[in-house]
């Protein structure tokens, strides 16, 4: 099997998951792993993955205390420099009040999360809330 970043160059990966704890294991799992075969060292992939996980499971608390969302995705994708995750939901999945960015603050893990990845940004468009989290190929600098 090819690894590296010529493997996800230009290329996407989609998860969608539910507030499941197994499911949401498994997603932060998958993402520590597209992080090893895209070039990431190792360490560098688990990071990513622990990363996805708290902001996965700060969703998942959110959505086990009040019933949304109820699914959320995870998108990968690999520009052959960098590892990009962006996490969202979908804003009719969600009451106007929401933002991501506040659920990973009261899940108390915004920092941790922050000193797991190179970068981490909010946003919402129209349709969907997002946390992108972005891990550089270390080869890549």
């Amino acid at each position: 099997m090819e690894h590296g970043a010529a493997v996800f160059k230009d290329r996407a990966f989609v998860l969608t998951v539910s507030a499941d704890e197994d499911l949401v294991a498994a997603a932060s799992a998958v993402a520590g792993r597209i992080g090893e075969v895209a070039g990431c060292a190792n360490d560098h992939a688990a990071r990513l993955g622990q990363a996805v996980g708290l902001v996965l499971n700060g969703l998942a608390a959110a959505a086990r205390a009040t019933g949304r969302p109820r699914q959320f995705e995870a998108s990968f994708t690999c520009d052959g420099r960098l590892v990009r995750v962006d996490v969202s939901v979908s804003t009719a999945d969600t009451p106007p009040s929401f933002s991501l960015e506040a659920v990973l603050a009261d899940s108390g893990h915004a920092d941790s999360v922050a000193k797991l990845v190179d970068r981490v940004e909010f946003d919402k468009d129209e349709a969907r809330h997002h946390c992108r989290l972005t891990r550089q190929i270390p080869q890549a600098r």
